[in-house]
């Protein structure tokens, strides 16, 4: 046995070596996860473990929790094939960067928390043996990439709720865009399905174990069972639409009615368009119509009570997975500190005057502290397109003018990330949503000249550590208000509550960015929903060419940076570890550059 351990024990050669690091990859990579490792990245595991000084006993433990990091960042597309070796590379940086993280909080004795015992993916990123040499004790932006994603709309998950079980369920795998004219029924069915189970749950309309009469808790009537009864007030719920011309009525699951409001008709604070899910309280007529004495939006729900009502495994955002458990990434969020997104609407890149606050603005920054992420919203393009070569010449041309501002910025250039979002003037993108990304046709040379572009979609969904955020660029305050069945109240309850304010809860008690009949807002009907925001995000990016403006609901930030050549060359400025927005905007003078409004 002492001479058994002894050879055990003996230093393997360098081909004995990369032997056994090859059998250690075919075993988990392909005998396990079924996925094939080309030649290259089979080099690259085994450089890897050799430069890091991994024990060949740990390796097997390192390799399973790469693989499990990559099948996280690939989806469905990353479970079955051949390992592509520049998102494995990817992987790996990645759990070197959070690696560092964690080594500088340690050597500052901030504790990051115990792994988590209950991650289905297996170990915490604290079990990878790779060593990680780091001398500075605050994390930089390039280490913090790690803990950013981009999400567009085509990677959101479709989930929706089966009344049946009780449950959220994943819905359809692939979502095409010419879809049949039943995906059009089933939009609105999941969205009633959504907001109904949300409503139940609320103490409003939970009926208690032991009720004496039914006037402690309110009761929603199905339409259909207004048949046969008696006149008299009734509460019900559904969707608001117009089947018959100059008539409103209110829709369910199993029937209409139709809506009469008169002048005592009274509303709560929102936006009240068709296609928009209500409840109204009134009195059954005679006739066969529905007197509307009040009504109302669906109440809103908490992210957290949205979150603890089902099982946490249930993915609503489409972001990957972190390791961490949220308590870890709570403390990394909080203790890394000028961490921040700068958000900047209609980058009009025709106009030099535009150009050169761009200038000024990444001057500011570069000289002062880079943000993690400046997200870019469109129009790209202050006037109407017209569909010639010179046109699409002089968009291109304006990405170029771009990259090259950026480029002059070394610091900003290497370390941030540029975010672009569609507006609804762009060229490339219909006027039907979800939005498509801005084609790379376009923006070649700002990808050779920027290290961190990411094309995405209106609307798209950023994830920090445990913040998820949501962006859209529509002008959703012009739409809302010339669509309104009812005028905006705002007298009463609603005294001095500012438009964008009744545009902001519509839209989460809605819990869908674009409540407008599919006329007004065409959308792809398999992918509506990429549109929804249930659970509520962290902070819900509603920009638009209205003025600047910021207000929190039911725990949700919800703000506008405003149209930046017409608001004063102003923009937002999000810190991520105090979650708080702060206007911001470029004066001519230097030393004012990036100040606070």
């Amino acid at each position: 046995m002492v001479q058994g351990q002894a050879v055990e024990d003996r230093p393997l050669s360098g081909a004995a070596l990369d032997r056994r690091i090859n059998q250690q990859v075919y075993r988990i990579f392909t005998k396990k996860h079924g996925l094939k490792v080309s030649a290259e990245s089979t080099r690259f595991l085994q450089d890897l473990v050799k430069e890091n000084d991994v024990e060949l006993s740990a390796t097997e433990e390192s390799f399973d929790y790469i693989v499990q990091q990559y099948v996280q960042q690939q989806g469905a597309s990353g479970v079955q094939g051949v390992v592509q070796h520049d998102a494995l590379l990817q992987v790996v940086q990645g759990i070197l960067q959070k690696a560092v993280v964690t080594n500088a909080y340690a050597r500052d004795g901030i504790s990051t928390g115990p792994a988590s015992d209950g991650d289905d993916n297996g170990s915490s990123r604290a079990d990878v043996q790779l060593s990680v040499e780091d001398d500075s004790a605050v994390a930089d932006l390039n280490t913090m990439s790690a803990y950013l994603h981009v999400v567009d709309a085509q990677s959101v998950p479709h989930i929706q709720y089966h009344p049946g079980l009780g449950m959220f369920i994943k819905g359809r795998k692939d979502s095409h865009l010419l879809a049949p004219a039943e995906s059009r029924t089933a939009v609105f069915r999941e969205r009633f399905e959504l907001i109904k189970q949300r409503l139940l749950r609320n103490d409003a309309f939970r009926v208690p174990a032991f009720a004496a009469t039914t006037t402690s808790f309110f009761q929603i009537t199905p339409i259909i069972q207004l048949k046969g009864k008696r006149p008299g007030v009734y509460l019900l719920f559904g969707m608001l639409t117009s089947i018959q011309d100059g008539n409103y009525h209110l829709e369910d699951l199993d029937a209409f009615i139709q809506l009469e409001f008169t002048a005592a008709t009274q509303q709560s604070a929102g936006m009240f368009t068709r296609n928009c899910f209500v409840l109204v309280q009134g009195n059954y007529t005679e006739l066969g119509t529905f007197t509307v004495n009040v009504i109302g939006h669906p109440l809103p729900e908490r992210r957290d009570n949205s979150l603890t009502a089902f099982t946490a495994t249930v993915d609503y955002f489409g972001a990957p997975r972190f390791t961490e458990d949220s308590t870890t990434l709570m403390r990394i969020e909080q203790n890394t500190k000028d961490m921040s997104f700068v958000f900047i609407s209609d980058v009009w890149l025709d106009q030099t005057r535009v150009l050169d606050k761009l200038r000024m603005l990444f001057q500011g920054f570069s000289d002062a502290i880079v943000p993690l992420a400046f997200v870019l919203m469109g129009n790209f393009s202050s006037t109407p397109y017209i569909y010639n070569g010179v046109e699409s010449k002089r968009y291109r041309e304006g990405f170029d003018n771009l990259a090259d501002i950026i480029a002059e910025f070394p610091a900003v250039a290497d370390q941030s990330h540029f975010v672009f979002v569609p507006g609804p003037h762009d060229p490339w993108a219909p006027n039907i949503l979800p939005r498509s990304a801005i084609p790379t046709t376009l923006t070649g040379k700002l990808m050779q000249k920027v290290r961190n572009v990411h094309l995405s979609t209106a609307p798209c969904r950023l994830k920090y550590c445990t913040q998820e955020i949501v962006v859209f660029r529509d002008d959703l305050v012009t739409a809302m208000r010339r669509h309104s069945v009812l005028p905006v109240e705002r007298d009463g309850n609603n005294h001095n509550m500012p438009i964008e304010q009744h545009l902001v809860q519509t839209v989460l008690d809605q819990s869908h960015l674009a409540p407008l009949p599919v006329e007004i807002k065409p959308r792809f009907w398999e992918h509506d929903h990429s549109l929804r925001l249930y659970p509520q995000p962290h902070l819900l990016i509603l920009a638009d060419k209205y003025d600047l403006y910021q207000h929190e609901y039911e725990g949700c930030l919800a703000a506008n940076p405003g149209s930046f050549p017409n608001n004063g060359y102003k923009f937002l400025m999000y810190d991520l570890s105090t979650r708080t927005c702060e206007p911001r905007y470029v004066s001519l003078a230097l030393e004012r550059i990036c100040k606070p409004c």
